[in-house]
């Protein structure tokens, strides 16, 4: 029942006559309720579910209310529970069923077809066993029985990929391994309900590619590769449709310094982490062609050039202070040969080094 106020629809519960909101009420299927909200506010829920219950008992009375206020019946949700003890059966029902988040599925609200809808699936095929334990024991033993998890179940489906090639855990886990690789790529960018889907069916048909390479049916498997281009054409989700503008958005510089192993999770190595990076990445290879020699050659060159213009004595040796360290192996381990002919040509000897600095004096 609505009522309209200050040009804004109140809507009240069919029973008692209270606004309905969120906090008294639950959300139904839009298309079951034009307000979202079901006709009824929990509270009144509860009188009429403990109406069904006096008559039909309160595991009967269950399937009755959820059928009568569009709720999806999850009997394995009442695993442990003993409804009868219950003195608001129905509000921890509808808790529970919120808690688990079995009450919607990819962001739409479920309703009663989405549950058990018959007394044979809610007691089991024998209607007159009265212990309800019993009924969630086969669930269980059901679900045992099942392969993969609940998640890999409602993401790759439990038919078959391709003939022959049967649902099994083995190949949810490579679906989900596949699946990674590829959404790793566009990590920084936000994947899109299409583009997941896209990513789903890539993921599949990489699976039967590999399939049909093995039984030796080259051109099968090259068709279903073909398909795997059509498909990320299609989304512009290959390497070559990804627009420059992309490498300049934050999130990307991110990304890519992610890659590169400056960053990770978002913040930036240490110091110590970043320098040994770079150097990883960036010496690939000795940068000099001579030896450490010629390096400290000219810091003790230098040193002498100051003390000449300050008026003081040249060092024929140079302090061990400031001695060059090759820290990330950037000389030559020995003089070359064509080092050891410049030097001689130049009339160098090999730098000696003190443990002490000379005095200015000498």
């Amino acid at each position: 029942m609505a009522k309209q106020r200050n040009n804004e629809t109140t809507y009240r519960c069919a029973m008692c006559g209270e606004p309905l909101s969120e906090d008294d009420c639950r959300q139904v299927q839009s298309e079951f309720s034009q307000s979202g909200f079901s006709p009824y506010c929990v509270e009144c829920e509860s009188r009429i579910y403990n109406h069904f219950a006096r008559s039909q008992g309160k595991y009967h009375a269950l399937l009755t209310a959820c059928g009568a206020f569009n709720v999806p019946c999850k009997p394995l949700l009442l695993d442990g529970v003993n409804l009868d003890e219950e003195s608001d059966a129905w509000l921890l029902y509808i808790n529970l069923l919120s808690e688990s988040g079995q009450d919607t599925k990819s962001g739409k609200v479920l309703g009663f077809a989405d549950g058990v809808t018959t007394l044979w699936g809610l007691f089991g095929n024998k209607l007159g066993e009265p212990n309800f334990e019993k009924r969630i024991a086969l669930e269980k033993e059901k679900i045992k029985k099942q392969i993969g998890t609940p998640e890999q179940r409602a993401k790759w489906g439990e038919q078959a990929l391709y003939k022959g090639l049967p649902i099994s855990a083995q190949m949810y886990d490579e679906l989900d391994r596949l699946y990674e690789i590829r959404a790793n790529s566009y990590k920084g960018q936000t994947i899109t309900p299409q583009m997941d889907d896209t990513l789903i069916k890539v993921a599949k048909s990489n699976v039967i590619y590999d399939h049909l390479m093995r039984q030796g049916l080259v051109k099968a498997a090259l068709d279903v590769q073909k398909n795997i281009d059509l498909l990320l054409a299609s989304e512009q989700m290959r390497k070559k449709d990804e627009k420059p503008v992309e490498h300049f958005r934050m999130d990307a510089l991110v990304t890519a310094l992610e890659k590169f192993g400056c960053m990770e999770n978002g913040d930036f190595l240490n110091y110590d982490e970043l320098v040994e990076v770079l150097r990883d990445n960036f010496v690939k290879s000795k940068k000099y062609d001579y030896s450490l020699d010629a390096a400290d050659q000219v810091v003790l060159d230098i040193v002498n050039a100051m003390r000449k213009n300050a008026d003081l004595l040249e060092l024929s040796e140079l302090p061990i202070e400031l001695a060059v360290e090759d820290e990330y192996g950037e000389f030559e381990p020995e003089e070359t040969e064509e080092e050891k002919k410049r030097k001689a040509f130049a009339g160098l000897t090999k730098v000696r080094f003190t443990e002490e600095k000379k005095g200015d004096d000498e």
